[in-house]
């Protein structure tokens, strides 16, 4: 059977034909149990599908008793069996109004008796009963409801999370929450509105591209997440401590040699005063350390236009601050990388963690009140 297409404009008549072709199927071959079975029609609302299932019973039930109606009711059906029996004869299917009248007669009948196998649903409803043969592979409970409304869902969950807080004092997940609080008003977000910015992040969990990585996620626990952040920030803190300590090795060099930090190349802006900024923030900045690798390459630490007086009293100390500048730049080069990636991973860690912590909420939600959400079929 060739691929039909039917392009058409509200109220242009779409149920009715697309009624009819599901009749001109259910009716083109005879079997005991009803052809009808082989069929599925599907639609994109609930009200459809009762539309169409109204209209093809109606139509099952003109065709069959279309002998025993009024005149002007008797000419509609007439009209839709000879359509019917046209579009067969482009088949070469020939049926006669009698035989066509008994088939929808005995259609009408088998589908009253096995209604449930009358297949006219939405496609959230034909995925679910899909997924219903295979519930073992899926996972799935053995009777399960699909959940449409993902802010209804997130909602019940977001209150059993803060159930977790509120009434049983869980210290993990209200640190997180205080944690996501705090990222958010110093991202500029209004406290007043915490719920709903938190709701928002969290339904990511509902969303396709998380369950792309659902199955990687679901093997880490709170727990987990929150010991990868302890690593990362005792990493961190050793990277950063190395070089603040040589940094101060640096500038105790210059202040044991009476040399101001902008005797250097540079001037106000040469590498002293770069290690004074990360000594005082107590961490250490991404930089390309221009001034600091051109002294180490060359073992010069002024400028030529620098007067000889203050050339020769830096000269006098420039292998110390080569063999330190050194030393820097090779852990920096070493590490910067990691320890900026870490930066990143660590400041969104918490949030991860809260995510893992819905995601379990999810599943304890969706084993006791037996729903799946439907995000879990995208």
């Amino acid at each position: 059977m060739s691929l039909q297409l039917y392009s058409a404009s509200a109220g242009s008549g779409k149920t009715y034909t697309l009624t009819v072709e599901y009749i001109k199927l259910a009716l083109h071959a005879y079997e005991s149990r009803g052809y009808f079975r082989r069929i599925l029609a599907v639609t994109f609302t609930t009200k459809a599908a009762e539309e169409m299932r109204s209209r093809i019973i109606e139509f099952l039930s003109g065709i069959a008793g279309v002998d025993s109606l009024p005149e002007n009711q008797q000419t509609t059906y007439r009209d839709i069996i000879s359509s019917i029996q046209q579009d067969y004869q482009l088949e070469h299917i020939q049926i006669s109004d009698a035989e066509l009248i008994k088939r929808a007669q005995h259609t009408q009948q088998q589908i009253l008796q096995d209604y449930g196998l009358f297949s006219v649903m939405t496609i959230d409803a034909f995925v679910q009963r899909l997924s219903s043969t295979f519930i073992e592979e899926l996972n799935l409970p053995s009777q399960f409801e699909v959940m449409l409304d993902s802010n209804q869902l997130m909602d019940q969950l977001l209150d059993q999370l803060l159930d977790k807080v509120n009434q049983q004092g869980d210290p993990v997940i209200t640190n997180l929450i205080v944690d996501f609080a705090k990222n958010e008003v110093g991202e500029g977000r209004s406290w007043n509105l915490l719920r709903q910015n938190l709701h928002d992040f969290l339904k990511i969990c509902l969303s396709e591209e998380y369950y792309k990585i659902k199955k990687d996620m679901d093997p880490l626990s709170i727990t987990d997440f929150l010991q990868i952040e302890q690593q990362i920030a005792l990493t961190m803190a050793e990277i950063n401590a190395q070089l603040i300590d040589l940094a101060s090795q640096f500038l105790k060099v210059l202040s044991d040699a009476q040399i101001e930090g902008d005797m250097l190349t540079g001037g106000k802006n040469s590498i002293a005063g770069h290690f004074n900024k990360i000594i005082n923030n107590g961490q250490f900045e991404d930089n390309k350390l221009g001034n600091l690798r051109k002294g180490v390459e060359s073992g010069q630490w002024t400028a030529k236009s620098q007067i000889e007086p203050i050339k020769s009293q830096v000269e006098a100390v420039a292998d110390q601050l080569t063999n330190i500048g050194q030393q820097f730049v090779e852990l920096y080069d070493a590490n910067a990388s990691r320890f900026f990636l870490f930066k990143l991973i660590k400041k969104d860690l918490k949030k991860i963690a809260l995510l893992a912590s819905i995601t379990e909420e999810l599943q304890n939600f969706q084993s006791d009140h037996a729903v799946v959400s439907i995000s879990e079929f995208s």
